[in-house]
């Protein structure tokens, strides 16, 4: 008996971009793979992962973290300890 695979609506991870039925889609936007493709393109990184509150403290520290630049009075590096 065959396992029936349905479609998995997906979102593109940020970076990535992915061609599905002649149309682009890149990071942030939604769309509706198959099962085996939505797999695989998961495996490689393209789809973004579902938001898990667990890991999102962690994804946030790790893009808050390293210095800031301001340009109101010309460059400037300010790194928050």
């Amino acid at each position: 008996m065959a396992t029936l695979l349905t479609p998995e609506t997906v979102t593109i991870a940020r970076g990535h971009s992915v061609r599905h039925d002649g149309k682009t889609y890149s990071a942030g936007q939604s769309v509706t793979l198959p099962a085996a493709d939505a797999a695989r393109l998961r495996a490689r990184g393209f789809i973004a992962k579902p938001n898990d509150p667990s890991q999102a403290a962690d994804e946030e520290k790790a893009r808050t973290q390293g210095p800031t630049f301001e340009t109101k009075t010309g460059p400037s590096v300010k790194q928050r300890r």
